[in-house]
């Protein structure tokens, strides 16, 4: 009830508030992976599933960071980098990353401006035009003279061998200790 009485008058929108509700309802299950997701988190979900999806191509840290860009995709190409901030989607300031993903996804061929911090300046926006991205299940990194990064996305039939392989690439750089998130 409170939930309704304090989503409705700000959205003017049952559906809004129902799915205010219900989440509210699933986030206070002791159980971490309960979730309710509507139709546009479930379609992210299956996307990320298959590895495809229209946007800019970037994984981002919890607070608005760019962890990992997408080899190939279009914020690569735009010259975006790891450990990017980002501030600004399309003029208006960006809080979290969970507003960065939902501003950056779009119709495949649609522009994006995305500003960000960068060794803490802010250059031009970068004009970037969204387009279908296809990712990995595992990335890697040095993060360290001799500390691999290894982050796999999710557990697939084939895993293990894309993590042996990374773990490889690794040591071949340097690695001599590992951090597999």
């Amino acid at each position: 009830g409170e939930i309704a009485a304090r989503e409705f008058p700000k959205t003017k929108n049952w559906d809004a508030t129902v799915t205010a509700m219900i989440k509210t309802a699933a986030s206070k299950i002791l159980d971490p992976f309960s979730a309710y997701w509507n139709p546009d988190e479930y379609k992210r979900f299956q996307d990320m599933l298959n590895n495809s999806f229209v946007g800019i191509g970037i994984i981002l840290e919890k607070d608005r960071a760019i962890d990992i860009v997408i080899p190939g995709g279009p914020a690569e190409k735009a010259g975006l980098r790891a450990g990017d901030k980002i501030v600004a989607v399309d003029g208006a300031a960006v809080k979290s990353s969970e507003e960065v993903s939902q501003k950056i996804r779009g119709q495949d061929g649609t522009p994006v401006s995305i500003t960000v911090q960068r060794g803490g300046k802010i250059p031009p926006p970068f004009n970037i035009v969204r387009g279908q991205v296809t990712t990995r299940n595992i990335y890697s990194k040095m993060t360290a003279p001799d500390i691999g990064y290894v982050y796999l996305r999710v557990f697939s039939p084939d895993c293990d061998k894309e993590l042996i392989a990374a773990i490889g690439k690794l040591k071949d750089q340097g690695a001599r200790k590992l951090v597999i998130d």
